[in-house]
């Protein structure tokens, strides 16, 4: 297997306080825009190693994934770092951008253990409505 680094510009990180995740409103964020991140990781390989994951919407086009938690946000530019992304953190919240829906799971799995995926393999489509958490949304 033949594994594709992409070569692009930094990757903006945007690190944020948002008072979605806890009646305090100090829960600390960090996203990332989806398009950017697709040659580095899919938002499954970010639900699976920080056992959960958020979406942040900005319009009809702009999405963006990533966790939330101080460590968590460390880890997952950590992460990025290390496969190969030149990481700029942003210390503020995107203009206009709003939760759309966030995933929480029981396990995380080891980061180190998930496997760097190939360039096309991490393009495949994220729909979100196929996780529970969207369809409960919806549903109630």
């Amino acid at each position: 297997m033949t594994i594709k680094l992409p070569s692009m510009g930094p990757l903006t990180a945007y690190s944020f306080r948002d008072r979605a995740f806890s009646p305090k409103g100090d829960t600390h964020v960090c996203i990332v825009e989806r398009e950017a991140l697709k040659a580095f990781m899919s938002p499954r390989e970010i639900s699976a190693a920080f056992s959960g994951h958020v979406v942040y919407r900005r319009g009809l086009f702009i999405r963006y994934v990533g966790v939330w938690g101080r460590r968590n946000g460390k880890r997952l530019r950590r992460f990025l770092s290390e496969r190969g992304a030149t990481v700029a953190i942003v210390r503020g919240k995107p203009t206009g951008a709003r939760i759309a829906i966030f995933e929480t799971r029981a396990t995380r799995e080891r980061i180190r253990d998930i496997p760097m995926v190939e360039t096309q393999a991490a393009t495949s489509a994220f729909h979100p409505l196929r996780t529970s958490t969207a369809r409960r949304n919806l549903e109630g």
